[in-house]
């Protein structure tokens, strides 16, 4: 099996994990203030990782690459933070990961298409019409 199968399939446990524990956090506390500790901490873990793991140990980037790291660090913030809000306001958590996890692989697919010329596959395009039905099919028979 490929290492990105594998890093793929513990990447979605992570999320997972991280989609329970967030049902938990008191309503009390304010969405905006635990997504912004949760990226805290998450820094913490990523730069400790990179120490551990990569030859080059420095921390510093390139100023070139400032703008599309600070585009996508603000795309992760909001969208966990949506992911955050979801849960305090009661998102059931097998409802939300049925609808988001195939809609998130889909639109992730369609914008590589879209925005860098992916090709698809004929297996990828069946994927994607059969992910959007049972989205539909999910959010039809919902209570």
């Amino acid at each position: 099996m490929p290492a990105w199968i594998i890093l793929t399939i513990i990447g979605t446990l992570m999320f997972s994990f991280y989609q329970s524990l967030a049902k938990i956090l008191p309503k009390n506390i304010p969405i905006f203030l635990a997504t912004a500790y949760a990226f805290l901490f998450g820094s913490i873990v990523l730069f400790i990782i990179h120490l551990l793991s990569s030859s080059n140990k420095s921390i510093i980037m390139s100023e070139k690459n400032i703008p599309i790291l600070i585009g996508i660090g603000a795309l992760l913030a909001v969208g966990n933070f949506f992911t955050i809000k979801a849960y305090s306001l009661g998102a059931p958590q097998s409802g939300f990961v049925a609808v988001f996890n195939p809609a998130s692989v889909t639109f992730g697919v369609i914008l590589g298409f879209i925005l860098w010329q992916e090709k698809l596959s004929l297996g990828q395009i069946a994927g994607i019409l059969l992910s959007i039905i049972g989205i539909l099919f999910i959010v039809s028979f919902k209570k």
